[in-house]
């Protein structure tokens, strides 16, 4: 999931960067040799919310079973953003990029995570976090400007095919020996308007 995620950013930001400029991943600051975009995923969150609790049953065009898929779980991936250059004017363009990138719908184009246009899947979501300078500063990094970005993504796990095989053949068998009892008499006379009223006795055998 955390890789899928890494290259869409990375395909996301790196077209609208300015030439020469390049996407980083990891704990800034970078080596200083390039302008550098910095991407640092400071923390994972479970996004409870948008726990599904039900397994899917997967099934072919006939109706018959094929697997179960386990239910989605989904993750919050909280990055810190940052632009390291020499060159002032141009660390903004750095962090423009971002601004430009996150579309208003706030989902990521399945093309950039390898999806099937046409069967796209469980939505990746990116939207801008709050207060991001604080954790910044607590995790010990250099004083920059910071954008948080917040990516919610499904952790999709595989199917479960071991359903065990189909019945071939169903044998139903009966005891020669059980008693059968003997059906029920229903006695009593019958009323003047049509209708019976009876009652049931249930006689056992005699052996």
């Amino acid at each position: 999931m955390i890789a899928e995620v890494d290259a869409a950013l990375r395909g996301l930001f790196d077209p609208l960067l300015p030439a020469g400029a390049a996407v980083r991943f990891g704990p800034p600051p970078p080596d200083g040799k390039r302008d550098v975009l910095n991407l640092f995923l400071a923390e994972v969150r479970e996004d409870t919310a948008g726990l599904a609790a039900d397994w899917d049953d997967v099934r072919d065009g006939r109706g018959a079973l094929l697997a179960r898929r386990p239910p989605v779980r989904r993750f919050d991936l909280c990055y810190l953003v940052t632009a390291w250059t020499a060159d002032e004017r141009r660390r903004g363009e750095l962090l423009d990029a971002v601004l430009l990138g996150v579309a208003p719908d706030r989902r990521i184009a399945p093309a950039l995570l390898g999806q099937d246009p046409d069967d796209p899947g469980p939505p990746v979501l990116i939207r801008f976090a709050d207060a991001v300078a604080g954790l910044h500063h607590s995790l010990g990094l250099p004083a920059q400007t910071v954008i948080g970005l917040v990516v919610n993504a499904p952790l999709v796990r595989p199917l479960d095919t071991d359903l065990g095989g189909r019945a071939e053949k169903i044998t139903v068998t009966v005891d020669p020996g059980a008693r059968r009892r003997p059906p029920a008499r229903t006695l009593g006379p019958p009323r003047t308007d049509g209708a019976w009223r009876a009652a049931r006795v249930d006689e056992e055998g005699a052996g």
